[in-house]
């Protein structure tokens, strides 16, 4: 079937513009001198640059895919459109969401809220560390910079153990940060609390609640277990 694209969000002048794209390769740094420039003028290219492995990059002029000016105009489209729409729900009918990010662990659907979420990390092999850490915590990372425990959490979820990992969350609460990999990052998605279940006491406290995707079980993660 088609992949779900993902939204890779950048900053431009103090707005956000989202690029849908197939998947995410990971995060490189290029010199501002390795640029190299078109042979002709393109609005929508800066110009390409060259990886260590030898594959061209093009480097996408973002000012050109939406001028900022035209962001006042947007927000005031929304902001009318959502008016209206609002003033045609009573306060019963208005539905109360939460903003997840969906993923796998092997094909187990799981999500944690987006606001837990830094950031998005292709995989790569962690630096393993003593036997004597945390069970949860099977290696670290550096990721700008810092240096993060990696979590495994598929032995406190009851998972399979052999799983392949293509990704890291970037998971953040109250100061606290790790690395969680997952076998697949699905996409983000609002879901009503109308169909989340809270797990009854005694259960796993990683898991907050249960709730459904297009049909399928889905089992909310609390940020604040999975860092800890």
């Amino acid at each position: 079937g088609i992949a779900t694209p993902v939204a890779v969000v950048v900053h431009l002048n103090g707005y956000r513009i989202a690029l849908l794209v197939e998947r995410i390769l990971g995060i490189q740094r290029f010199a501002t001198h390795s640029l190299r420039p078109l042979a002709e003028e393109q609005s929508l290219l800066e110009g390409f640059v060259t990886t260590d492995d030898n594959r061209l990059v093009a480097l996408i002029r973002i000012d050109a895919l939406a001028a900022p000016e035209r962001f006042d105009n947007w927000r005031a489209w929304l902001m009318d459109k959502s008016c209206h729409s609002g003033g045609n729900l009573g306060a019963a009918q208005r539905v109360l969401t939460t903003r997840l990010l969906l993923f796998r662990l092997g094909t187990e659907l799981l999500a944690l809220p987006l606001t837990a979420v830094e950031r998005i990390e292709e995989y790569f092999e962690p630096t393993v560390t003593p036997a004597e850490q945390a069970s949860t915590m099977t290696g670290v990372i550096q990721v700008q910079g810092n240096i993060l425990p990696v979590h495994n959490i598929e032995h406190q979820l009851g998972l399979s153990s052999d799983l392949q990992w293509s990704a890291y969350l970037i998971v953040a609460h109250a100061g606290t940060r790790c690395a969680v990999p997952v076998s697949r990052v699905e996409r983000v998605f609002d879901m009503a609390h109308s169909v989340m279940e809270p797990c009854r006491s005694g259960g796993n406290q990683m898991v907050s609640s249960i709730g459904k995707y297009n049909g399928s079980l889905v089992s909310l993660l609390q940020g604040e277990w999975v860092t800890a």
